[in-house]
């Protein structure tokens, strides 16, 4: 899927939040941010199409998934 660039200002507490929670899940920083983006969407009914967002999500996150279940 096709990226855009965008910016996004963070309080100093959450971005270091932000940052060590991709550290410990070995994502990027943005990768995280879009998952919660989507999953907010889709919570609130503002994605109309939610199975494609979440077999978006789960394709992108198997590989880590599969080296998190054999820790």
């Amino acid at each position: 899927m096709p990226t855009k660039n965008t910016s996004i200002r963070f309080d100093e507490s959450l971005h270091n939040q932000l940052s060590n929670y991709a550290k410990q899940t070995e994502q990027s920083v943005s990768a995280v941010v879009e998952e919660a983006v989507a999953t907010y969407l889709t919570e609130r009914n503002i994605v109309t199409d939610h199975k494609k967002v979440i077999d978006d999500v789960i394709h992108r996150f198997t590989p880590l998934l599969e080296k998190l279940k054999d820790r």
